[in-house]
């Protein structure tokens, strides 16, 4: 689960800030699995709701340094061609 999912609404700068340590247990939901495979989850239940009138705090997106978007465009169609290998 990403650090974003777990902050109610406000950016943290580690997941500590939520309360959660390693190897604690939560219920999550399967938000989406993307053409890569990629599962995104969120947690569920009344403690992590974004209390209401508040607003998600996002950041726009910078491109990563050293990568044009055509180049990342081209490395992303490269892997999509080959199936995903559990190791």
């Amino acid at each position: 689960m990403h650090i974003s999912k777990l902050g109610k609404g406000k950016r943290l700068s580690s997941v500590e800030e939520s309360g959660l340590k390693e190897g604690d247990m939560l219920e999550v939901e399967i938000q989406d699995i993307d053409a890569m495979g990629k599962i995104s989850l969120k947690p569920i239940g009344e403690e992590w709701a974004i209390p209401e009138g508040m607003e998600v705090e996002e950041r726009p997106r910078r491109p990563r340094e050293g990568r044009t978007a055509t180049a990342a465009s081209a490395v992303a169609r490269d892997r999509d061609r080959e199936p995903r290998r559990d190791v």
